[in-house]
């Protein structure tokens, strides 16, 4: 599983599917699911973008990467995106051959957020996109703070 998380003061994803969805201050999570991905994936994924700490915290605001979403209870937004299983090795066309396919992504994409979900101590605060859909994902990146997560990269963070 390839994860982009972006620490963000707002963010939003529109589509012609569904009502838009949004959060304040919390995270932005682009999620991409490959052919390898298992559920114990899916939940070392949830627990990292919960405890991941990414923002000042204790006595000292000033002190950075003290606090997390969890220890500040803040929102996640979770947006499903193949595109970071594309590989552009050859020619100018992208690869995405080690993306799951979507009839099986699909089903596991909603259990990630249902695994988020549960996990965090305010289900209501994590919102999601619109699986396999057109979407705008309008952020407003905090910092910028942006960090990738790879299930299969042994040396992520």
């Amino acid at each position: 599983m390839r994860l982009v998380i972006q620490r963000v003061t707002s963010g939003c994803v529109t589509c012609a599917e569904a009502p838009p969805a949004s959060i304040q201050k919390g995270l932005v999570v682009l999620c991409g699911l490959g052919r390898n991905d298992t559920i114990e994936d899916m939940k070392r994924c949830a627990q990292k973008i919960l405890t991941l700490r990414l923002w000042p915290g204790g006595e000292d605001a000033q002190q950075q990467w003290k606090a997390s979403v969890s220890s500040q209870n803040l929102e996640v937004l979770l947006v499903s995106q193949f595109t970071l299983y594309g590989s552009a090795r050859k020619g100018t066309k992208p690869d995405f051959h080690a993306a799951l396919h979507p009839d099986k992504a699909r089903p596991m994409y909603e259990q990630f957020v249902d695994i988020v979900k549960r996990k965090h101590s305010s289900p209501d605060k994590v919102k999601s996109g619109v699986f396999g859909a057109m979407m705008q994902v309008d952020i407003s990146n905090d910092g910028p703070v942006t960090i990738v997560y790879d299930t299969e990269n042994k040396f992520a963070v």
